[in-house]
């Protein structure tokens, strides 16, 4: 990552840069962004081509029945509902088990009360998710009906499919939890585990962030939907942020500098004037205070790092620098990242060093996932658990941390940047 060779345009973190050609002037190869942090302007939608796939596999034959429930409400309303949600009528359904199969609407529908979809034993015991995810795409929506229970090699088997297939085209995944009535045997784990009440059920949605929030919207409002039960994993976990950093009020060897006001516009670069006759050392009291989409991760110290990189004035390009800048006491709560930056300065005389500060969600880091996840998730399913364990989902808290570390790894989400300039006269 560069200082140098950025475009100079403004973002979310501040205004447009007005009075970019100035600063270029003052300090070549200094350029600011934050478009990488908020993303593209949404944009209003055209028709919306969406793909629907409906799990096949044993352990959802028990969400049929001859009565009226959530999944038969989900199954005849999903197209109304996608409809009024993406103005579209390019829908396409699916099955998807060891293979994927095209599926006339009326036979999908028919799902809902008939158990015959599942009657395939060949194509219904196994899934063959690389496949079913092969045709996502970040200009289509996605959504696969699910219960995702999976055996841990086969969670993996679908994380990494997840990873491949979406991940790694920029395609963005979201979670939404419902519940059904089920009476049947879940066969994905042996002997056969025979469940009897209300159980979990999921919408697993893939595209872009803002088709994925139209899907959200659309089915959130349903009454078979459990409204708090979302999660979205994207590139982009940050509507906006502003940025204040002012230096500390023992720190004696710096002082705002005049060049601030040619960075006014930009929003998020701080200028400072170092006199070393008042001693190497400078602290300045930042704070991001951001705006977070809905239902994306909770973020804590624990789960978020912070990338610095340093520019000096003779420098061509910036380097990795965590020694001579120094992040005392960090603190994230409430949409607010905060602390001291400590800087050690060598710079030479009428030169500049440059930061630039940039906090990103740490796929090594601490993940921690909504409350929801564990309570719909369990580690023990067998015949013998208790019943409120059977229905649950068997590993979802382990599958689901896993997509979060491997969409982290892909997307390296951003909450916040800012510079820190330091001139010595």
């Amino acid at each position: 990552m560069l200082l140098a060779g950025c475009d100079g345009g403004g973002g979310s973190g501040g205004k447009k840069a007005g009075k970019a050609g100035a600063t270029k002037s003052v300090y070549p190869d200094f350029h600011y962004r934050t478009d990488d942090v908020t993303g593209p302007a949404p944009t209003a939608p055209a028709r919306l081509p969406v793909d629907i796939y409906l799990d096949a596999t044993l352990s959802m034959k028990g969400f049929s029945r001859p009565q009226n429930t959530a999944f038969s409400s989900l199954l005849e309303g999903i197209e109304a509902t996608v409809q009024n949600a993406t103005k579209s009528s390019d829908l396409r359904f699916f099955k998807y088990g060891r293979s994927v199969a095209r599926m006339q609407r009326a036979d999908f529908v028919a799902a809902r009360h008939s158990q015959a979809l599942w009657d395939d034993k060949g194509f219904s015991s196994q899934t063959n998710f690389a496949q079913a995810v092969d045709s996502t795409k970040a200009g289509r929506v996605s959504i696969f009906i699910t219960d995702l229970f999976y055996a841990d090699a086969d969670a993996n088997k679908v994380v990494a499919a997840i990873q491949d297939k979406c991940f790694s085209k920029d395609i963005e995944m979201g979670l939404l939890g419902l519940k059904s009535d089920f009476d049947g045997y879940v066969a994905d784990v042996q002997p056969p585990v025979k469940v009897v009440g209300s159980r979990p059920l999921y919408l697993l949605v893939f595209g872009s962030k803002a088709n994925i929030n139209l899907i959200f919207s659309a089915f959130r409002n349903q009454p078979y939907a459990q409204a708090d039960e979302v999660l979205l994993l994207t590139k982009y976990p940050v509507k906006s942020f502003r940025v204040a950093a002012p230096k500390a009020r023992d720190s004696k060897a710096i002082n705002m500098a005049s060049a601030r006001n040619q960075f006014a516009d930009l929003g998020n670069v701080f200028a400072f004037n170092w006199n070393a006759d008042k001693g190497v050392q400078g602290t300045v009291d930042y704070a991001i205070t951001y705006e977070a989409e809905p239902f994306t991760l909770p973020i804590s110290p624990g789960s978020l790092k912070a990338h610095i990189f340093r520019k000096e004035s003779a420098a061509r390009d910036s380097v990795a620098d965590e020694q001579s800048l120094t992040l005392l006491n960090p603190t994230v709560d409430g949409g607010k990242i905060a602390g001291k930056a400590q800087v050690s300065l060598k710079t030479p005389e009428k030169g500049y060093t440059a930061y630039q500060l940039t906090w990103q969600y740490d796929n090594l880091g601490k993940v921690t996932l909504p409350a929801w996840i564990a309570a719909n998730s369990t580690a023990d399913f067998s015949q013998a658990s208790p019943q409120e364990d059977k229905l649950k989902t068997l590993g979802l808290d382990n599958f689901v941390r896993n997509l979060a570390v491997s969409s982290a790894t892909q997307f390296e989400p951003k909450y916040g940047r800012l510079y820190l300039v330091f001139i010595r006269k």
